[in-house]
């Protein structure tokens, strides 16, 4: 993992608009990594983040962005491609651009942009073609058939439906962008990729056949093609099912609360100490379970999640007094100094019925606001949820109370309860 706490990738524009409204979900659980961002849908409806908080969160290096030179540098050549998405904008990309020459002498982790090496995939895919002539029928039937083809990422899937009719023309761009992808996603050297659950595992497996991609290297990128799918591969594509979960998770999460798309409620997490603790918590399972197969991935952050809350407490009333020291001193000493010892001390009171222990409850309730002070002088006050905070601190913005507790396990179970001809969200 990196030092700068939890990182992530995403080829954002290859999964469409879905994966830009998005955005706030990805970058509160990590350091984010994008790939050649569209100006165009930053500025759209689409776009769960507005370009000027997109540029805040890139001066930060809360954001990065890594790209090929002439989609970085050249408004012109951006503006001749046939995509719309790729149009240059002043504003937008003028300032990405100045980023990259002010970072330009920075070694690559500390860079806000990033310009990436020259693109080998193509040269790649013909040889690989020419070793694996059977790959063509095998695309070309998923081409063909709706279902299996809708899992291949939409741009390829675009340009390679385009080409239907030149079954080698189609499937050379499937296999030169599952290259590209691959490497871009090691040259960012990020922790986990963010790629949709819908992926086709064949796209993935491409992934990982794919020669890692360093800078300057002009060998020949054949020579270190593997025989086979290489299990141990640098870019683990099972951890991007594992983002896919927790982004839904963080939408479910969003959504009970009704502050999806508030951009201060994202700030105020980002400075909060919730984003750390997500991180960790993100970190921690990602090496827990990177190793394992992608199908015995399903569910296994809402299973831990769910889990983690399960099994913490909040203590009773009285046993809060009891766990925290405080901070100033000023009240009922008596008083107080009373109610501790008989409510830690059980042979003060025999066999105490529900009408004195409702005295005693009272008595705490009413001298608390005046006593509080005095509490912390003697070491005592309320304990606080024992369980992950994170998800509350994403959620309401403050830390755990009992009501909310209740909320966020209803919202984790709609999660795990999937609704009619949908698969859950953690497939």
């Amino acid at each position: 993992m990196t030092d700068a706490g939890f990182s992530t990738f995403s080829h954002i524009s290859q999964y469409g608009e879905n994966s830009y409204q998005d955005l706030p979900r990805m970058l509160a659980m990590s350091r984010l990594c994008l790939w050649s961002p569209s100006s165009l849908i930053l500025k759209s409806k689409d776009s769960g983040l507005s370009p000027e908080e997109f540029l805040r969160y890139l001066d930060m290096g809360e954001i990065r962005i890594f790209g090929r030179h002439r989609w970085i540098n050249e408004p012109a050549w951006r503006n001749k491609q046939p995509w719309a998405g790729a149009a240059w904008d002043d504003n937008i990309d003028g300032r990405i651009q100045k980023i990259c020459a002010e970072d330009s002498s920075l070694p690559k982790a500390q860079r806000r942009v990033v310009v990436a090496p020259p693109e080998k995939g193509d040269v790649w895919a013909e040889q690989y073609l020419e070793q694996n002539p059977q790959q063509i029928k095998t695309w070309s039937n998923i081409l063909k058939r709706a279902s299996a083809r809708q899992q291949i990422p939409g741009g390829s899937l675009e340009y390679a439906l385009r080409n239907i009719d030149h079954p080698r023309t189609a499937v050379l761009r499937i296999l030169r962008d599952a290259c590209n992808h691959g490497q871009a996603i090691a040259f960012a050297e990020v922790d986990a990729p963010f790629l949709t659950n819908g992926v086709h595992n064949k796209f993935l497996r491409t992934l990982a056949e794919a020669p890692v991609w360093h800078e300057d290297d002009d060998e020949d990128l054949l020579a270190r093609l593997p025989d086979k799918p290489d299990a141990t591969a640098e870019v683990d594509t099972g951890l991007g099912h594992l983002l896919a979960q927790m982004s839904e998770i963080l939408n479910q999460l969003n959504s009970s609360a009704g502050a999806a798309g508030d951009p201060q409620a994202l700030d105020k997490f980002m400075r909060g100490t919730g984003r750390p603790e997500l991180m960790q918590w993100m970190s921690s399972l990602c090496r827990l379970l990177a190793r394992q197969k992608v199908k015995d991935l399903n569910g296994k952050l809402l299973a831990e999640l769910q889990t983690q809350l399960d099994e913490s407490r909040y203590p009773g009333l009285l046993e809060t007094w009891l766990s925290r020291k405080d901070e100033t001193a000023v009240g009922l000493v008596g008083l107080v100094s009373t109610i501790i010892s008989t409510v830690t001390d059980p042979s003060g009171m025999a066999a105490p019925d529900i009408a004195s222990a409702g005295m005693i409850m009272g008595i705490l309730a009413s001298a608390y606001p005046m006593g509080k002070g005095l509490a912390r002088q003697l070491g005592y006050a309320p304990a606080e949820f024992t369980g992950p905070q994170w998800p509350f601190l994403y959620t309401y913005g403050k830390r755990a109370r009992k009501k909310q507790l209740q909320e966020i396990s209803d919202a984790l179970k709609k999660i795990g309860s999937p609704e009619p001809g949908r698969s859950p969200a953690a497939s």
